[in-house]
């Protein structure tokens, strides 16, 4: 996936005219799913731009420095946050993702949030979701 074809405004608006910028790593979520992803991403401390499509119309984004995430971006509106954009990528179960390496002054510096306690997080979140309800009604 080129990530020129991505629709996502900010992402233009922070890749700019590419210079410095390069595919390192793509392929199929169908064959790597993201939560491993982001967990080899966090336990090796990379920097870079992860860019992920879903569909034609369900895109995310997420800066990772150092193994933490300082930045995200989704197509959903729903996914406002970082914790929700990378909520809406442990949902996911294909598309297709590149990661673009970056020179780190280019990508939002800050503490940012650890990837491997957002990617818990959202699984915590996925299994509640999922989770099958107590029956309720009269006894």
């Amino acid at each position: 996936m080129d990530w020129r074809s991505f629709r996502l405004a900010a992402v233009h608006e922070m890749v700019g005219p590419a210079e410095g910028w390069k595919p390192v790593l793509w392929g199929d979520l169908s064959g790597f799913p993201l939560s491993d992803l982001l967990s080899v991403l966090a336990h090796a401390k990379r920097t870079g731009l992860l860019l992920v499509r879903c569909n034609l119309d369900s895109e995310r984004a997420l800066a990772i420095v150092q193994g933490r995430i300082t930045w995200a971006a989704s197509s959903d509106p729903a996914e406002p946050e970082i914790r929700d954009v990378c909520y809406g990528l442990v949902r996911l179960h294909g598309g297709l993702f590149t990661l673009l390496s970056a020179p780190e002054a280019a990508l939002p510096q800050g503490e940012g949030a650890s990837a491997q306690e957002l990617l818990l997080d959202s699984i915590r979140r996925l299994d509640e979701e999922t989770a099958p309800r107590p029956m309720t009604g009269p006894a």
